[in-house]
C-alpha cells in the first residue's frame, strides 16, 4: 500500500511539474514600459538616450538590433528619427503580477542633431520597425530634447534634487544649485527653466545660505506653511546678483503641469544677464534621483504588451 502511495505521489509531482513547464513555455512574449518624462540636453557631439523596459524573454528576436531597420519617437503631431546604438540587458529580476521579468534598455542616438532649438513630444511612443515589416510600438510618455551650446560665463559648483512623495509618487520637489561667476562683471540671475510639462516656480526662486538635505520639505526651505506643486505656472523674473568671481546658492521648487509624474533627469537653463545682455547657461541632464524606474508604487502606470 505504501509503495502504491509513493508511486502515486511521484506521478502527481511529475505531472504538476510538466504542467508548470508547459505553462511557462506557452507564455507569450511580453514587454512592459512605464510612461514617464524623458528629458535631455544634446550638444553638437550628440548623446545617447536610454529607453528602459521589462521583458520576460531576453532572447527574443525583438531585441536583435541588427533586425531593426528603423527607429522613431513620435506622437500624433510630430516625430524625431533615431538610430539604434545598442540594446543592453540585465538578468536582475522584477516580479510583476506573479511573473518574472528582466530589465532591457534601448540605447538610441538622434539621427540629426541641430545647432539649437528643442523638441517637445507629449504622449509619445517608441516605434521600432523590423526587417520583416513588423512594427513594435511602445508607449514611453513625454520626450523632450534641448539642443545648443553652453556658455562659459557661469560654472556649476554644486547641484542636486530634493525629492519626496507627491500624489503617491516619489519624485523631485525642487532643485538646489550653486553657481559661480567666472567673469569680472556682475551677473544677474533672472530665472531657471527646463522643458515640456515641467516648470520651475521662479516666483519662489530663493537665494539661500545653507545647503539643504535631500529630503527637506519645500515649505521648510521657503519658510512657508504650505505649497502646491501643481499650481499654474507663470513666467517670473528675479534679480539675484552674483558678484564677479564669487558663487551663490539657490533653491527653486518644481511645478508639474497636470498629474505628478516620476522624473529623475532633465537639463537646466539658467537665464541670466551680464552687461545688459540676456544669456542662457545650460546645465547638462543627469540623474537627480538614484532609484529604479520600475517599482511597486508605480505599477498602476505600467503598460504591458504581448506578442504571440
Amino acid at each position: 500500500m505504501k509503495g502504491k502511495l509513493f508511486v502515486f505521489i511521484l506521478v502527481f509531482l511529475f505531472t504538476a511539474l510538466g504542467v508548470l513547464l508547459l505553462t511557462k513555455r506557452e507564455l507569450p512574449f511580453r514587454i512592459i514600459t512605464l510612461p514617464s518624462i524623458h528629458s535631455s540636453y544634446q550638444d553638437e557631439a550628440g548623446e545617447s538616450v536610454y529607453i528602459k523596459a521589462l521583458t520576460n524573454d531576453l532572447e527574443s528576436p525583438y531585441f536583435h538590433k541588427d533586425l531593426i531597420s528603423n527607429v522613431t519617437i513620435k506622437n500624433e503631431h510630430n516625430f524625431i528619427d533615431m538610430n539604434i546604438i545598442d540594446i543592453h540587458f540585465s538578468e536582475n529580476e522584477y516580479i510583476y503580477m506573479e511573473n518574472t521579468y528582466q530589465y532591457v534598455s534601448f540605447e538610441l542616438g538622434i539621427t540629426v542633431v541641430p545647432a539649437e532649438g528643442e523638441i517637445l513630444l507629449e504622449n509619445s511612443v517608441l516605434e521600432l520597425t523590423y526587417d520583416n515589416g513588423e512594427i513594435l510600438e511602445l508607449e514611453i510618455g513625454s520626450f523632450y530634447v534641448l539642443f545648443g551650446e553652453t556658455l562659459n560665463d557661469l560654472s556649476l559648483d554644486n547641484l542636486f534634487a530634493l525629492h519626496g512623495e507627491l500624489d503617491g509618487v516619489d519624485t523631485i520637489t525642487g532643485i538646489y544649485v550653486e553657481l559661480y561667476n567666472k567673469t569680472d562683471h556682475h551677473i544677474t540671475i533672472k530665472r531657471i527653466e527646463t522643458l515640456g510639462s515641467l516648470y520651475f516656480d521662479n516666483h519662489m526662486l530663493k537665494e539661500i545660505e545653507e545647503v539643504p538635505l535631500h529630503y527637506d520639505k519645500v515649505t521648510d526651505i521657503l519658510l512657508i506653511e504650505e505649497y502646491s506643486h501643481t499650481k499654474k505656472h507663470a513666467l517670473y523674473n528675479q534679480q539675484y546678483t552674483i558678484i564677479a568671481n564669487q558663487s551663490n546658492q539657490f533653491f527653486v521648487p518644481l511645478l508639474y503641469n497636470g498629474d505628478v509624474a516620476f522624473v529623475y533627469r532633465f537639463p537646466l537653463q539658467v537665464v541670466f544677464e551680464i552687461e545688459g545682455e540676456e544669456k542662457i547657461y545650460i546645465i547638462d541632464d543627469f540623474p537627480y534621483i538614484n532609484t529604479p524606474l520600475f517599482k511597486p508604487e508605480l505599477e498602476d502606470s505600467f503598460v504591458l504588451y504581448e506578442k504571440d
